[in-house]
């Protein structure tokens, strides 16, 4: 009986083991992609500004450093930062030490910058800034 018991238990042991995989990294966030511009915050006056996804898309490609803007905002009271287009962008080491790279488009510092696999935040609101959100 313990022999059967044996025979029956090896494998599925074997089995069990064989299954586990020690790759739980998952990948780094990446700024390629396409974004969306949802809100727009902070500065001198306080702005808050909300805009519906797909309202403005940032399309970022990190091969030929570009950042392509789709802004579909007709309102001119909202801060909507770029207008369609094509620019240049950089990630730059922070001058002031705050962070450890600054987002910077058209040599235009936007400041420091976050990223997750769902969202993006740019801020540079730690000098009466604008803090950008943006969503995949």
């Amino acid at each position: 009986m313990k022999k059967i018991y044996a025979l029956l238990v090896l494998p599925l042991l074997a089995m069990t083991l064989s299954s586990c995989n020690d790759n739980d990294e998952t990948p780094a966030p990446t700024i390629a992609g396409q974004w969306k511009l949802v809100n727009v915050t902070g500065g001198f006056v306080g702005v808050n500004d909300n805009f519906p996804a797909g309202q403005i898309t940032w399309n970022i490609n990190t091969d030929a450093h570009t950042v392509t803007v789709v802004n579909n905002n007709t309102n001119p009271a909202l801060q909507d930062i770029l207008e369609s287009g094509i620019y240049n962008y950089t990630l730059d080491p922070d001058p002031n030490s705050v962070c450890p790279n600054t987002f910077n488009v058209n040599n235009l510092d936007l400041g420091c910058y976050t990223v997750s696999n769902t969202e993006m935040v740019i801020t540079y609101d730690y000098a009466d800034g604008m803090t950008l959100r943006l969503i995949r």
